[in-house]
């Protein structure tokens, strides 16, 4: 019986077992056909065409290449052609170790022959896309699990030379061959620049993102913000021949080779090589912002830190956000406030804070003495031991101080005390007038320029004798120069109890005393009143004649009115005794 009657779509229909039944019984067809002829010849007919790959070995003088005299076929026959597999098996690799190596199974039990021309010699017995490749010692994981056979099983991806082996291998239909090492499949995105083995940093369910990179492994390691910055920021695409025998031109992602050794080589240097190369001197990958505190040298910019610019933090200069180079600096008011409001931006020599202040301190201020000497209002007498805050006060309306005084006369700082009773005075003169900054209280006042000039005893009375506090309490205390009596009794008690200031001869103090004293009388007796005296009256003292009288607890001499009469004064002269 021949097998010209088999379609391959016929074997796919059948099982293997139906196939092996089949060969069965065509094999004691051919050895009862051999019995009626001879004998002889039985041992020579083959029971069946030979599979495609084997058509080579048909015929009666090549049954020994496959089969042992007397018995079946032999798997040493195999090896003789198929050495390729022979060596997976004595290399203990593969999926023919396994089967044929450890489970001792022999070649025909899954390579049947003798089938037909068209018959498949490998056999899938679950199909071919259900082949337990975990058998050849390549467990199919993530991706792979879903790529076809074929996928990877071609010959672009045969590592081992097989074919020297046996060079009647197909690439196209071969199975072996293939290393498993990523790159025999997969093109090396990196161009050899890290390791072979892909697995350190990428897994089987898919080559991005690449689980198991760790780049704390690497010779940079990412600390801080470094962290969060895309891959592409530091490792850019660089495009260059596929290899040094190609033309084709390709792009890949720069692993090695970057320069990491200074942070200018990714980064701007802000400040221009100023403060060298080391940028971890001063900062952290933290923040660029924050610098490492006491580690940055400010002596090495164009504003050393000075005095208690020291200890200032650098936020406060620095605040975030804000550059760090391009401040301005050259004036103080570049950082600070004008505590003034601008009171001396009108003045260049007073204009810079340097002309009273410095870094050690906003107080106390280095304008002193001599400096103040040089203003508008130099200071002398008591002025020099009045307190700076004194003058310079601080205003309701802005809570600054006060330096820039568009009155500089006493009455700018000073209340008038007199309560304008010498305005016209000081319109022209000043306080000055009669007051010396030396002190308040002594004064260089003429009372001989005034309407009343100061003679004889009224030199020795002190001022406030006359000019006496007056509307104590109230508002308008204050004391009283102006306007004052000019007549003496506008000070003086009248002793006389109004003697000489009654009737119609009214007299004047000064028509009978002086200044220059209360007893030394300008009054003439012969002129001045109605009695002149004559004879032994010149000779008789003034109380002889005017009586001392008491009225009211007061006691007074009588001058008016007095009996002219001799007889008021001497009626009992000449009496007899």
């Amino acid at each position: 019986m021949g097998t010209s009657g088999f379609s391959n779509h016929a074997l796919t229909e059948w099982s293997f077992l139906s196939i092996v039944k089949l060969n069965v019984i065509r094999r004691l067809s051919v050895c009862l056909s051999l019995l009626l002829v001879a004998p002889r010849v039985f041992g020579q007919i083959s029971p069946g065409d030979l599979a495609r790959p084997h058509a080579h070995l048909e015929g009666l003088t090549n049954c020994t290449k496959c089969h042992k005299l007397g018995g079946g076929p032999s798997a040493e026959k195999c090896f003789e052609c198929h050495v390729e597999i022979k060596e997976y098996i004595q290399a203990k690799r593969g999926y023919h170790f396994v089967v044929a190596g450890q489970n001792a199974k022999q070649c025909f039990e899954c390579h049947s022959d003798h089938n037909g021309k068209k018959f498949e010699l490998i056999h899938w017995p679950s199909g071919q896309e259900n082949f337990e490749h975990k058998l050849t010692g390549f467990l199919l994981e993530g991706r792979h699990a879903q790529a076809k056979c074929r996928e990877c099983h071609q010959p672009k991806n045969v590592a081992i030379d097989v074919r020297k082996m046996n060079q009647n291998i197909d690439l196209e239909k071969t199975f072996l061959g293939l290393g498993r090492e990523c790159t025999n499949c997969h093109a090396d995105e990196h161009r050899g620049q890290l390791s072979q083995d892909c697995r350190q940093c990428h897994t089987m369910s898919g080559w991005k993102p690449a689980a198991n990179f760790e780049h704390m492994r690497a010779k940079f390691q990412l600390t801080g913000r470094h962290l969060k910055v895309d891959c592409k920021k530091c490792h850019p695409s660089v495009t260059e021949a596929l290899s040094t025998k190609s033309t084709t031109r390709g792009s890949f992602t720069r692993f090695v080779g970057i320069d990491f050794q200074n942070c200018n080589a990714c980064h701007i240097d802000r400040h221009k090589g100023r403060f060298g190369q080391n940028c971890k001197q001063c900062h952290g990958t933290a923040s660029w912002a924050k610098l490492k505190s006491g580690d940055f040298n400010h002596k090495l910019t164009r504003f050393p830190l000075l005095g208690l610019h020291d200890s200032v933090p650098c936020e406060k200069c620095h605040s975030s956000g804000k550059p760090r180079s391009g401040l301005k600096f050259a004036r103080c008011t570049d950082c600070h406030k004008d505590q003034h409001l601008g009171q001396f931006a009108a003045r260049p020599d007073r204009g810079k804070c340097e002309s009273c202040h410095d870094v050690f301190g906003f107080r106390p201020a280095k304008f002193g003495v001599a400096e103040h000497g040089r203003t508008i209002y130099p200071l002398s007498g008591a002025h020099l031991a009045i307190p700076c805050t004194s003058c310079h006060v601080r205003q309701a309306s802005t809570g600054r101080r006060k330096f820039r005084f568009t009155n500089t006369s006493c009455l700018g700082c000073h209340q008038d005390v007199h309560l304008g009773q010498f305005a016209a005075k000081i319109q022209t003169g000043g306080c000055e007038s009669c007051h010396s900054v030396e002190a308040w209280q002594e004064t260089h006042f003429d009372h001989n320029s005034a309407r009343f000039p100061l003679r004889g005893l009224h030199k020795r009375v002190s001022c406030r004798q006359c000019h006496k506090r007056t509307e104590q309490g109230s508002s308008r205390e204050r004391i009283l120069f102006r306007p004052m009596k000019m007549t003496c009794e506008g000070c003086h008690q009248d002793i006389h109890l109004g003697q000489f200031t009654k009737g119609r001869a009214k007299k004047a103090c000064d028509q009978c005393h002086s200044p220059a004293g209360w007893i030394e009388l300008l009054f003439d007796h012969d002129n001045d009143s109605r009695f002149k005296l004559k004879g032994a009256h010149e000779k008789v003292g003034c109380l002889d004649c005017h009586a001392i009288e008491t009225r009211q607890s007061i006691t007074f001499v009588r001058f008016k009115p007095v009996d002219p009469r001799c007889i008021s004064c001497h009626a009992n002269e000449g009496k007899t005794k």
